[in-house]
Formats: structure tokens, C-alpha cells, sequence
């Protein structure tokens, strides 16, 4: 299954575009913020080819692994995900759905988007201090 098949498949389990109120990814997985959490078909989800698992939680998040930025690409190809060519309709009841949210949702999507882009930073830092570290006590035994 290409990624564009794939892509297709995933937006139409998940009840479709006007159900996405929100689309991002990480390293491996596709989140959504949805507009209707009830509408996704998590068994249907599983079955995609391409698709590994399927993630309920404050975000609705599917498990793709390394091709997620292809299909990201693709999904974003398809549906109109906040866009800027959006009616002003549409953008109100985007609004009204979000304000609906959950407190902690609201608060986990501030989080996430805060800390998401200092992920790789931190981690380049913690292999950087135990390289020094294995390098300092090298040095102490010599």
C-alpha cells in the first residue's frame, strides 16, 4: 500500500476530515485532536497495512512508524486540517469544539507542543554528559 492509499485509509477510520480539529506528528505516530472521539474505528484503524497499533488517550494518536512524515504529507494533501482556506463557519464551530474540550486535554496539547521540539536537544545533551563522564574516569585511571 502506498503512502497516499495509506493516508486515505487512516482519514476515513478516523471519522473523516471534519472530524480532525488538529494533525501532527512525532517521530512514529500521527496525533489527532478530534472533534468527535467516539467516531474513530480503532479495530478498523489496526487493519490498515502500514498502520502498527492504535493509541487512545488525551490524543488520538496512530502508530506508523518510519513513513509517518510521508503520510503526514499525504494526509495533509487530502483534508483541510486548520487551515487558512477554511470558512469563517467552519472556523467558529472549530472553536466552539475546542472550547468543549477537556481541561487536561487542553493542558497536555500546551505541554506537548512546548516540550515536543526540546526532545532531541535534551537527549543529544544526556548522551553528551555521559560520553564526558565515561571520558573522565578513562582519564582518572590512567
Amino acid at each position: 500500500m502506498n503512502h497516499k492509499q495509506m493516508a486515505s485509509e487512516i482519514l476515513k477510520k478516523v471519522g473523516g476530515s471534519k472530524n480532525i480539529v488538529h494533525l501532527g506528528h512525532c517521530a512514529t505516530r500521527l496525533r489527532f485532536t478530534l472533534a468527535d472521539e467516539n467516531k474513530p474505528d480503532v479495530e478498523a484503524l489496526k487493519k490498515v497495512p502500514g498502520v502498527l497499533s492504535v493509541v487512545k488517550g488525551a490524543q488520538f494518536q496512530v502508530i506508523v512508524g518510519n513513513q509517518v512524515i510521508e503520510v503526514y504529507d499525504e494526509m495533509l494533501k487530502l483534508g483541510n486540517f486548520g487551515g487558512e482556506n477554511r470558512s469563517a463557519t467552519e472556523a467558529v464551530q472549530d472553536k466552539q469544539e475546542k472550547s468543549k474540550k477537556k481541561v487536561g486535554a487542553v493542558i497536555l496539547d500546551f505541554l506537548v507542543g512546548v516540550f515536543q521540539p526540546l526532545i532531541p536537544a535534551m537527549a543529544g545533551a544526556g548522551i553528551l554528559k555521559s560520553l564526558l563522564l565515561l571520558l573522565s574516569c578513562q582519564a582518572s585511571l590512567i
